[in-house]
């Protein structure tokens, strides 16, 4: 006999969560979950929602507890909605409202022929999209009816497909098709199993554009589609014994090539993810030129690359299509790695603007020249993946002695621009720092504070200028400028790395109308954060003033009222009571809560929280 393990509402509350336990009380009262069966170790039954046909519940135990659960509703994955929990609380309180059955499998056996076909036809009348699974071959060795499986497919769709979880809906009866393919693999019966994996490809790609897939349920499926093509290229033989199996190898591998193609022109969503290393993997050379293609005329509709200025990126010069070129060109490059020589793979990389590829074969052929060359047409981003390969110290001999002095004249030349990118600003401060140039390293890092103050930054400045032996001309120079601009949270944070903390309080207590600015660039943000940031600092040296500003922090977010500001305010005070009581603090912990209570007395939440808080 099967003993399921004992729950209590704590049990059911934790699994679902807090507001579906909630909303699942009520459903559980008014009677909404029906239909209840237990068959072993799974609890099933149907609930009453917010839409006309019930929901489909189902919770499978363990000898701990709820082992796994699901319900239909658009959140159900998992088994953390209202209905599982309605379920749970149902069985919790009334058990004997549930019948004990037997698994499906044992209530059929032992039945006749012609009482299963009855049963069969009682079901359809009931369900009549059940029809369509009746129709399909049961028995592998007969192939699929394609147009029954396309109708199977389009009524998935039927329905609102704009409705709120309607395309979770959709693949649940897509994961059915898929499954019937599985026997056929089994079998090794490939051509039902590409006829699958097509009419759904073929479905999502259709309809796709103008659904919503935002969780990416028809995504998962157009995964599912391309494993079966995968496992059609890994497992048949090589072609060549039965024409058949070539032409049908082939037509796969055309397939999983136009999967790349649509997720390309889709603005790569990563649909179809696997079909480009199954190309890769399974498929034989001339698999691959049969593939490579649409590739290939996709890529010359687009036409050449357009000529764009080096530099950062500038809307106005921005070619769109010039990442699914490159794109395209990747592909292709995956398709033929074996079929290209040289001339024609650095052919390839030009018409499809793959820069790194392109200067990545040129240096292995020796050709410094035309990398460097290359280099100097490539935006700042693409420039940032190539100075490390022109500076590397494994380069082949090649045709340009003074190649990582050029290439390193290249990067300061872009950085010389106000709007420079700062990741190639940091590449040449580290390359001047690894070459002991500190005068240009030290450059360098100003520059990087000055476009965006950091503590990292200043430190990094000040480290240089150590070395130089001008340290404390240029911190006066840095917190100067701080000031000057109201960089007020860089300011304190900087004087907290050097324990100046008089100074750090000084600009933290300063008037409002001094942050007024500050304010502003932070969106309204109020000194809390940086004011607790202080206080963290504070707690050894300074427990008195710590505790000061864990009383500001806290009465400020009271003011704010609310029950989480009021939760968050009763740990900080927790905060303030630890410092209080420290050898050095102000002991004064008794009479300041007594304060705080009697001044906040008709606050109960805010009582409340700091009962739990033990305050």
């Amino acid at each position: 006999m099967t003993t399921l393990p004992t729950l209590t509402d704590r049990d059911i509350r934790r699994r679902v969560g807090d507001a579906p336990f909630k909303r699942g009380q009520g459903y559980a009262r008014k009677g909404a979950v029906r239909d209840l069966r237990l068959q072993g170790r799974t609890l099933r039954a149907r609930c009453d929602g917010s839409v006309s046909e019930p929901y489909d519940v189902v919770v499978t135990f363990d000898a701990r507890g709820v082992a796994s659960a699901a319900c239909s509703c658009p959140i159900g994955d998992g088994g953390y909605c209202k209905h599982v929990a309605a379920l749970l609380l149902t069985w919790l309180d009334r058990p004997d409202a549930v019948a004990k059955v037997p698994p499906l499998a044992e209530m059929l056996a032992g039945r006749s022929r012609d009482d299963l076909v009855a049963l069969i036809h009682r079901m359809v009348e009931r369900y009549p999209d059940l029809e369509t699974l009746a129709a399909l071959a049961p028995d592998a060795s007969k192939p699929l009816d394609r147009a029954v499986v396309e109708r199977m497919v389009r009524r998935a769709f039927d329905g609102d497909l704009y409705e709120w979880g309607s395309l979770r809906r959709v693949a649940r009866v897509l994961d059915e098709v898929v499954a019937l393919a599985a026997p056929y693999v089994d079998a090794g019966s490939w051509p039902s199993v590409v006829l699958v994996a097509e009419v759904l490809l073929d479905a999502i790609q259709a309809r796709y554009e103008q659904l919503n897939d935002e969780e990416g349920h028809l995504g998962m499926v157009v995964d599912a589609a391309v494993k079966l093509l995968d496992c059609c290229l890994a497992q048949t033989a090589e072609p060549g014994t039965a024409p058949s199996d070539a032409a049908l190898r082939e037509r796969v591998a055309v397939r999983l090539a136009e999967v790349q193609l649509w997720d390309i022109r889709l603005g790569g969503y990563g649909m179809g993810h696997g079909a480009e290393e199954a190309l890769a993997a399974h498929a034989t050379p001339a698999e691959r030129a049969a593939a490579s293609r649409p590739v290939q005329a996709a890529l010359d509709r687009l036409g050449p690359a357009t000529p764009r200025p080096a530099g950062r990126f500038d809307a106005r010069h921005y070619d769109h299509s010039g990442w699914e070129r490159e794109m395209l060109g990747g592909l292709l490059l995956t398709l033929q790695p074996d079929g290209l020589d040289d001339e024609a793979y650095l052919a390839l990389c030009r018409a499809s603007g793959r820069t790194p590829d392109l200067v990545e074969r040129l240096l292995a052929l020796g050709r410094a020249a035309e990398a460097l060359a290359a280099a100097h047409t490539a935006s700042d981003y693409v420039l940032l993946d190539l100075l490390p390969l022109l500076v590397s110290d494994e380069l082949p001999s090649h045709d340009l002695p003074d190649l990582v002095d050029q290439a390193e004249a290249l990067a300061l030349d872009r950085i010389s621009r106000p709007d420079a990118d700062r990741r190639l600003v940091a590449w040449a401060k580290d390359r001047a720092r690894t070459r002991g140039d500190a005068v240009l390293a030290e450059r360098l890092a100003l520059q990087l504070f000055q476009a965006a103050p950091s503590v990292a930054h200043y430190a990094e400045v000040l480290d240089l200028a150590a070395t130089l032996g001008h340290r404390d001309a240029v911190r006066s120079t840095l917190l100067g400028q701080m000031r000057e601009d109201r960089r007020y949270n860089v300011l304190i944070r900087a004087y907290l790395r050097e324990g100046a903390f008089d100074e750090a309080l000084a600009v933290l207590n300063l008037p409002d109308k001094h942050w007024a600015h500050q304010l502003v660039w932070t969106r309204g943000v109020s000194r809390h954060p940086l004011r607790l940031e202080v206080a963290r600092a504070l707690r050894e040296a300074r427990p008195i003033e710590a505790e000061e500003l864990y009383l500001d922090a806290a009465l400020a977010l009271i003011e704010r009222r609310g029950r989480d500001n009021y939760a968050e305010a009763a740990r900080l005070l927790g905060e303030a009571r630890t410092l209080s009581r420290h050898p050095n603090g102000s002991g004064d912990w008794p009479r300041v809560i007594a304060e705080l209570r009697d001044g906040y007395r008709r606050l109960p939440a805010l009582l409340d929280e700091l009962e739990k808080a033990g305050l």
